[in-house]
């Protein structure tokens, strides 16, 4: 892993960063001495990228949104709204 800001390999573990539902490792560059976590392609996300990528599969699959909020609430316990949803879509 490198530094997303200067490129240096010297990082270290430094805390968490938490949200709402999400808590990523942190990360602190021993050269440039700036705080990030890993991208994983849902930056700045509120809710797990499991989630967000369950979602979009059941859209493309067809069903409604109601019924993909349902299903996502019944396993896994989270509701999104339906302007969030169409958001990741």
């Amino acid at each position: 892993m490198r530094c997303p800001h200067c490129g240096s390999s010297r990082i270290i573990r430094a805390g968490k960063k938490r949200n709402k539902y999400v808590t990523k490792q942190g990360y602190r560059c021993k050269n440039c001495r700036r705080f990030f976590v890993e991208r994983d392609g849902f930056e700045n996300r509120t809710y797990p990228g499991e989630i967000i990528a369950l979602v979009l599969h059941l859209y493309v699959e067809g069903l409604s949104l109601s019924k993909i909020r349902e299903i996502v609430d019944q396993h896994h316990g989270y509701r999104p709204a339906d302007s969030t949803i169409l958001d990741w879509v």
